[in-house]
């Protein structure tokens, strides 16, 4: 794990927590020589299932324990959230970026049990810079 921590660096500090100021919030992180930065999406793979969730990179923070963490937001397929859609029939191929209050929409991630996983996808996708695949 040492090794790994040896590889990760924070970028510029934007920030502290309003309530809790020892929580610290960055811009970008570096790891393994690859900067990532804040509204970046990521594309998690779980072995053993069918489809990867999307993900942008909304938030990046340091807890008062040293915790890397960031908050991410999901993207949807269309047939995950047709029930929602009413009458707009998104194409087959088109992600949806959650928005709003509630359970799923948003998540906060542990950086470092993600690092080791990461990959870089290598295609063009316009618009968003340095999409990266954690599988």
């Amino acid at each position: 794990m040492g090794d790994e921590a040896d590889q990760f660096k924070w970028g510029v500090k934007t920030g502290v927590g309003q309530r809790h100021k020892a929580v610290i919030f960055y811009d970008s992180f570096t790891y393994k020589s690859v900067q990532y930065s804040l509204y970046d999406c990521a594309w998690f793979y779980n072995p053993g299932d069918v489809e990867t969730n999307i993900c942008k990179i909304v938030r990046l923070f340091e807890t008062p324990t040293h915790e890397k963490k960031a908050r991410v937001v999901w993207f949807f397929r269309p047939g995950e959230i047709r029930r929602f859609l009413g009458d707009v029939e998104p194409k087959w191929n088109e992600l949806l970026l959650a928005s709003g209050q509630g359970t799923g929409l948003s998540n906060v991630v542990h950086l470092v049990e993600f690092l080791s996983m990461i990959y870089h996808v290598p295609f063009a996708i316009h618009s968003w810079l340095n999409f990266f695949c954690i599988v």
